[in-house]
């Protein structure tokens, strides 16, 4: 708010979208791991895929609103004021995120997590929004050029393909999916 870069709020609000789709993701794991019950004898593990389609569709909506901030900041450019403050703020957060995205992709490809893996995928384009933002920073402070909300609106695109991949990853098991060719295989063996 200080700097007055609306790619720099919107990224903070991207940011406390995050905090909320841990929270989904957490619930999501405690109602997954409940045992099977009369209702449910099959047990309840399709709770995550639910839990990470819920973290997909918080990515889509975060991608429209990034896109829609971008389009008003190119056909009303204002003038931003992006010191060092922001930029160590930036590369604070790129930092973090990079950690995220490598911790989600250890713990999901080793649990075989749909909700770590969309959360992965979130934390990817978490990425990309404050590295877009800092080379916006960059050029504007090195050639006077705002280019702000051009690299918002890539940023934006960029997020709302990473919803769409997190909700086409998480859809696909809740619909049913063929099974994996190397699981029939061994099926086949033992029968």
């Amino acid at each position: 708010t200080l700097s007055g870069s609306i790619a720099i709020t919107a990224d903070a609000f991207n940011n406390l979208s995050d905090t909320g789709s841990s929270l989904v993701t957490l619930l999501g794991f405690h109602i997954a791991g409940k045992p099977a019950d009369r209702e449910h004898p099959f047990g309840h593990g399709r709770a995550e895929y639910v839990t990470g389609m819920v973290v997909a569709f918080l990515i889509l909506l975060v991608g429209l609103q990034l896109f829609f901030d971008a389009l008003d900041k190119i056909l009303h450019p204002v003038e931003t004021d992006s010191g060092l403050p922001a930029i160590l703020v930036l590369a604070a957060a790129i930092l973090g995120k990079l950690l995220m995205v490598l911790f989600y992709r250890a713990v999901g490809n080793r649990i075989d997590s749909a909700s770590l893996k969309a959360a992965m995928t979130d934390s990817i384009s978490d990425v990309a929004a404050p590295s877009a933002v800092l080379l916006s920073v960059a050029v504007n402070g090195i050639f006077h050029l705002n280019i702000e909300g051009y690299v918002g609106a890539l940023v934006a695109v960029l997020v709302f393909i990473a919803g769409i991949k997190a909700l086409r990853d998480t859809l696909n098991p809740l619909l049913g999916q063929a099974p994996d060719p190397a699981l029939v295989e061994q099926i086949k063996q033992i029968v």
